[in-house]
């Protein structure tokens, strides 16, 4: 069965979004889908965008 994450509000939070990121990696989870917020308020939008275009 296929392993799957879901995410959302991550607001550009990058500490955050490392920890979680780094948390599926250890989980061996194949697949994250973003369910929104990525960007909206956080000091660094395009890093986080591309965080997770990379994943």
């Amino acid at each position: 069965m296929e392993r799957i994450a879901l995410i959302s509000d991550i607001h550009a939070n990058i500490p955050a979004l490392e920890a979680v990121l780094l948390d599926i990696k250890n989980r061996v989870i194949s697949r994250i889908m973003c369910l929104g917020d990525l960007a909206g308020k956080g000091a660094s939008p395009q890093i986080a965008v591309d965080m997770i275009k990379s994943s």
